[in-house]
């Protein structure tokens, strides 16, 4: 009688061991590898527009038209497709997570739809731009195509150098 207790608490404890794991930022896109794809998407032309890396999200345009579709991140917020409509009727997100290049996949318990956008088609859309700059290169040849400002530039470089994270 005395083991049902202990394996229920024995079950318990592992079930939320593995319930912190999956969402522990281990498994989330790293801050490097998400400014490298910023850069790389800026090169590509999929994001349309960059917010500056001085603000305290770091925001990629995807579209231009209604629904407005961007991803966002920072240093301590995962990397997450965000979703709104017109008038703000509808709005969501879905969470990233895996490697970038190639691995970049919707988190656990994401939704594959926010506000009738497909959360997968943007994932794929990441996962195909390739790694062609590492993280400074990525914007210093952004800047030199014309896609992003000289100041913008700066500021995503300085992040990449930045002493916590010096991303190659």
């Amino acid at each position: 009688m005395l083991k049902t207790p202990f394996r229920h608490a024995r079950m318990f404890l592992i079930g939320s061991s593995l319930s912190l794991l999956a969402a522990a930022p281990t498994f989330a896109v790293t801050t490097c590898q998400a400014l490298t794809l910023y850069g790389n998407s800026k090169v590509t032309g999929l994001c349309k527009t960059l917010s500056p890396g001085t603000q305290n999200l770091w925001v990629c345009g995807l579209t231009d038209a209604n629904p407005d579709v961007h991803s966002t991140f920072n240093r301590a917020t995962v990397l997450h497709l965000t979703v709104r409509t017109a008038g703000a009727a509808c709005q969501g997100n879905a969470y990233l997570a895996g490697p970038w290049p190639g691995g970049v996949t919707l988190a656990v318990g994401q939704p594959a739809v926010v506000c009738g956008v497909n959360m997968q088609a943007y994932v794929v859309r990441f996962n195909a731009v390739p790694q062609t700059f590492g993280c400074q290169a990525s914007f210093t040849e952004a800047q030199r195509l014309g896609r992003i400002t000289p100041t913008i530039a700066t500021s995503y470089i300085n992040l990449c150098n930045a002493p916590d994270l010096l991303c190659p």
